[in-house]
C-alpha cells in the first residue's frame, strides 16, 4: 500500500489486481480539479496498465462539467457521439447516462441493458449459447478509437451494480507463443449495429441504428493484436463479444 501524504493525507492507493487497477480512496471533489493530483492520477492509470479507480464520500455530485475536465487528465476528449445515442446525453456535453433513469415525462434518458447478474467466476466467461456476458472494448467501431474511458457514478443500486474490467495487456503475454504467432496479423471485424442488436435482443428498449445511422457508422477492421503507442506493451484487441 502506498498513499499521497506529499499531498493529500487522506488519498490511499490500493493495488486492486496485481499489476492491473488501482484504487484510490479519500478523494474529493476540488482535488480532481489540482493540477498535482492530475499528475499523479495520470502516472497512477499508466502504471497500473489503464485501470484507475477514484473514490471519495462527495464524488457523486461532481458536475458534468467537472466530469468532463477530470476526462481531460487522460487525453483529449472526444465530442463526438455515437449516432442514436442523443435522448441520453447529458446537455450538451460528451456524456452519456447509463441505467433506468427517466425525464419528468417519463420517457427513459439513459441507455439500458438489463443483462443477467454475473454471480460466480465460472459466469464470467463468455458463453456463446447465451452471448454473455457482454465483453467489449470501447469504440472499436471508429476510425480513430479512444484511448480509454472515463466512468462516474451517481448512484449505485443496493446491489448487482458491480462494473468488470479484463487487462488485456496481461491476458496477451499469458498466451503461448505459438498462439501470439498465430494472432499476429489477423484482424477483427467490429461494428456498432451488430453490438447494439445484440443486446437488444435481451434489452428490447435498447437502441439500434437506423439505416442512416448504420451508414454513418460502418464497420471497422482493427487488428487483434495492438501495441499501445505510448508504453510499447501489445495487448489483445477488437475481441467483443
Amino acid at each position: 500500500m502506498s498513499c499521497y501524504k506529499q499531498c493529500y493525507p487522506n488519498g490511499i492507493v490500493l493495488p486492486l489486481n496485481g499489476a492491473f487497477g488501482a484504487l484510490v480512496e479519500g478523494v474529493n471533489r476540488h482535488q480532481l480539479a489540482d493540477a498535482a493530483f492530475r499528475d499523479q492520477a495520470y502516472d497512477l492509470w499508466m502504471a497500473y496498465n489503464g485501470l484507475l479507480i477514484v473514490r471519495g464520500p462527495d464524488l457523486a455530485f461532481l458536475t458534468p462539467e467537472s466530469l468532463l475536465h477530470w476526462g481531460e487528465t487522460f487525453g483529449t476528449v472526444d465530442w463526438k457521439m455515437e449516432s442514436g445515442r442523443d435522448f441520453c446525453r447529458v446537455g450538451n456535453l460528451p456524456i452519456m447516462r447509463i441505467g433506468n433513469t427517466v425525464d419528468h415525462r417519463a420517457t427513459s434518458n439513459a441507455i439500458l441493458s438489463n443483462e443477467p447478474l454475473i454471480k460466480t467466476a465460472d459466469e464470467v466467461r463468455y458463453n456463446p449459447a447465451t452471448r454473455t456476458p457482454v465483453w467489449h472494448t470501447d469504440g472499436t467501431f471508429k476510425r480513430h478509437p479512444p484511448i480509454g474511458s472515463v466512468f462516474h457514478c451517481r448512484q449505485a443500486p443496493s446491489a448487482g451494480g458491480a462494473t468488470l474490467f479484463a487487462d488485456m495487456c496481461s491476458a496477451f503475454t499469458m498466451l503461448d507463443d505459438s498462439v501470439k504467432e498465430e494472432l499476429s496479423g489477423l484482424e477483427a471485424v467490429c461494428s456498432l449495429a451488430h453490438h447494439d442488436k445484440k443486446i437488444n435482443l435481451s434489452s428490447p428498449t435498447y437502441p439500434t441504428l437506423t439505416p442512416t445511422q448504420r451508414a454513418d457508422n460502418p464497420p471497422m477492421r482493427v487488428p487483434l493484436i495492438l501495441t499501445h503507442p505510448i508504453t510499447g506493451k501489445a495487448a489483445l484487441y477488437g475481441l467483443n463479444s
